[in-house]
C-alpha cells in the first residue's frame, strides 16, 4: 500500500537524489583512504565514525547504494592492507634466522630454499634440525607486539622462523580485531 501512495510518487526522486548524493559523498571520503600517507585510523575515526547516520540512512533507504558504499570500502582497505602487509613481509624473510642448510634436510630442492643464505658448511649434529631448543619461548611471548623489521635489521638481530610467523600473524589479528 506504502509503495503505491501518492506521497511516495511525491517524494521518491527527492530520496533517490539525496541519496545519489550521500553515496558521492561516502565514496570520496572513501577514496581519501587511497592517498598515499594518509593515516587509516584518523580517517576512518574522524570522517567514516563522524557521518555514520549518513550509512545507516544508506542502509535503510537504500539497499544497492549501500551495497556498492560498502564494496568500495572493502575493495580501497582490501588494496591498503595488502600493500602494507607486502612491505611488511619483504623484510622480514632477511631476519630469518637460518637453521639448516640443504644439505641437512631430506628432499629439499637446492634451488628454491632459502635455508643456506647465512651458513654454508652442514650442521654437527643433523638431528638438531627438529630440537626445540629455545624455541619453546616463543610461546611464552606470544602476546608480545609485531617485530618491527628496519629495528631488528639495524640491529643485526636474526629469528627463526616460528617468531617472524607470530610476528607477522599478531599484526594481521591486531589490523583484522582494529577494522
Amino acid at each position: 500500500m506504502v509503495k503505491t501512495s501518492k506521497a511516495l510518487k511525491d517524494v521518491q526522486p527527492e530520496l533517490e537524489r539525496l541519496q545519489q548524493k550521500v553515496f558521492e559523498f561516502i565514496v570520496a571520503k572513501i577514496h581519501a583512504l587511497r592517498k598515499s600517507k594518509t593515516s587509516i585510523q584518523i580517517l576512518q575515526q574522524s570522517i567514516l565514525l563522524k557521518y555514520k547516520c549518513l550509512i545507516i540512512f544508506l542502509k535503510e533507504h537504500g539497499r544497492e547504494i549501500y551495497n556498492e558504499v560498502k564494496a568500495t570500502y572493502i575493495d580501497t582497505m582490501n588494496k591498503i592492507l595488502s600493500a602494507h602487509f607486502g612491505t611488511y613481509i619483504l623484510p622480514m624473510g632477511k631476519l630469518q634466522l637460518d637453521i639448516a642448510t640443504s644439505s641437512d634436510l631430506i628432499g629439499v630442492e637446492t634451488k628454491s630454499t632459502g635455508l643456506s643464505l647465512g651458513r654454508r658448511e652442514p650442521l654437527k649434529n643433523a638431528s638438531a634440525v627438529f630440537a626445540l631448543g629455545d624455541r619453546i619461548n616463543i610461546l611464552k611471548e606470544i602476546d608480545q607486539p609485531a617485530l618491527i623489521p628496519h629495528t631488528a635489521e639495524e640491529n643485526s638481530q636474526r629469528y627463526p622462523y616460528e617468531v617472524l610467523f607470530r610476528s607477522l600473524h599478531k599484526l594481521q589479528m591486531d589490523t583484522a580485531a582494529s577494522e
